[in-house]
């Protein structure tokens, strides 16, 4: 499950497409929603076996976006400030992942966008955290081969079941 929204994230089609480096976050969630939304329904259809019709009804009933009036994402309060993701899919019942989504050139956006998984991990039983790199020459992505960097990666999963990634 975590694997096709992570796909939906990282949609070369919307990367190849815009200029996502000089686009706002919240156009870039714009584009991304339905690239994100047609993974939802193949995670029904495989997980749950329902039919195309039902798969795409429960996608877009669950599939909770911050910037659509017609849904509402709650806030978590900690710290004595809320917080909410970007997105939250609600598979069933007990299941429920929050999706951020950070854009940033150096350290304090990626430093922000790490804090707010582990933030959501406190509520929500998986985060996905894409991180959209808009360095002049892709060295927060060309870090992702380092040791340090695949160590924090596995950590975070490992103890608070955050998917990262880079793009």
């Amino acid at each position: 499950m975590m694997n096709k929204l992570m796909k939906g994230l990282k949609c070369r089609e919307v990367y190849s497409t815009i200029p996502y480096k000089r686009q706002d976050e919240k156009n870039i969630k714009q584009y991304l929603h339905p690239f994100l939304l047609k993974e939802v329904e193949e995670i029904y259809k495989s997980l749950t076996g329902c039919n195309p019709n039902l798969a795409t009804k429960k996608s877009k009933k669950n599939l909770l976006w911050e910037s659509n009036v017609a849904t509402t994402i709650s806030h978590i309060h900690l710290f004595g400030t809320n917080h909410r993701p970007d997105f939250v899919f609600k598979f069933n019942s007990g299941t429920a992942v929050a999706v951020e989504i950070k854009k940033g050139e150096s350290g304090p956006e990626l430093h922000e966008g790490i804090g707010q998984a582990i933030v959501f991990s406190t509520h929500y039983e998986f985060v996905s955290l894409l991180f959209i790199d808009t360095s002049k020459d892709g060295k927060i992505k060309e870090s992702l081969k380092g040791e340090k960097e695949q160590n924090l990666i596995a950590s975070l999963w490992k103890h608070y079941n955050i998917m990262f990634d880079i793009v």
